[in-house]
């Protein structure tokens, strides 16, 4: 399985002349082309964290001091990008323009735009913001349209707003924070799904509610896998709901809360075996970091799920490695 890369530049250590040169190609070489401007008197003091899939998905966390960004009818020509960026603002009041449409963006508040449509987006105050570029043909999937000629907006007005808002936020911060534990095609799929509750029409708001209760229980699922106590009464209480609201949820897809627990600390374990950097842990080690305190049913659970023991798996694994 492909897992997502990881990329970190900074200004930092770049002559304060030759700044905005650099974090223009690292922009069009990470992200989208486009022209910057600082007016800060130590110049543009920026940095980010890129993360790529091989599905083609982006995501990344930006920082900086105050700044503006373009992207001209002449960039949009000569490096058009095929793509929706959906950006989260953490920190800074902002301006974002396009399409003859000028929007302010505060804390919180999440701007979905097309790259292939010039625009101006400023930043009065040091900021910082997580960028998701998905490939246009999502949004079209998503709204039936293939490209904006302006940009939406989504704030945190109603109790679904923020909560879906908030979710989104922890599913991207713990994709750049466990990139090694990462699926692409999920990670694509819950921010597709995200997105797809945030821009719809919301005539059934009880859809879209309990859809996000999922994620969010998903989300403190995998956070914490590694503790032992870990059951469906604390996950409710994180998702703000009742335990039979919880199992009620999951069974409309056909899971539980204990098996769902049970598959991914097994998968987590599996993974472990597999790598070289854990040979010095015991299996029982391993098991017991992702929170299995009894060996005799992490053992029997580990041959039911896949067939072998967890024994049987690393010496596998080592028999490849030698041949």
């Amino acid at each position: 399985m492909s897992l997502p890369s990881l990329r970190r530049i900074s200004t930092r250590d770049v002559p304060q002349e030759q700044r905005l040169t650099y974090w223009e190609a690292s922009a069009c070489e990470t992200i989208v082309g486009l022209r910057c401007s600082s007016f800060a008197e130590a110049g543009l003091d920026a940095e980010q964290l890129n993360l790529k899939t091989p599905e083609g998905l982006g995501l990344s966390d930006i920082r900086g001091n105050e700044h503006v960004i373009e992207r001209t009818p002449e960039l949009v020509k000569r490096s058009g990008k095929d793509a929706i960026f959906a950006c989260l603002l953490l920190n800074s009041e902002a301006f974002f323009y396009q399409g003859h449409r000028c929007v302010n963006v505060s804390p919180g508040e999440l701007i979905v735009y097309d790259t292939d449509v010039p625009y101006l987006y400023g930043f009065t105050r040091p900021m910082r913001q997580l960028l998701v570029d998905l490939p246009k043909a999502c949004l079209q999937e998503l709204r039936g349209k293939t490209g904006l000629a302006s940009p939406i907006k989504i704030a945190p007005v109603s109790g679904s707003e923020r909560l879906l808002l908030r979710t989104f936020r922890q599913r991207l911060f713990r994709s750049l924070a466990h990139p090694d534990l990462e699926s692409g095609n999920t990670l694509q799929g819950d921010i597709r799904e995200l997105l797809q509750l945030m821009l719809q029409n919301e005539r059934r708001p009880a859809r879209p509610l309990d859809t996000a209760y999922l994620l969010v229980a998903g989300q403190y699922i995998e956070d914490h896998l590694h503790d032992p106590e870990l059951d469906g009464m604390r996950i409710a209480a994180a998702a703000g709901i009742s335990v039979r609201h919880l199992n009620r949820l999951f069974a409309r897809r056909d899971q539980s809360v204990a098996k769902l627990i049970m598959a991914k600390r097994l998968d987590r374990v599996r993974k472990m075996l597999g790598d070289e950097k854990y040979r010095h842990m015991s299996i029982a080690e391993l098991a017991y970091s992702w929170g299995f305190v009894n060996q005799a049913h992490f053992s029997r659970a580990y041959k039911a799920h896949f067939g072998m023991t967890a024994r049987e798996a690393r010496r596998m694994v080592s028999s490849i490695r030698i041949d």
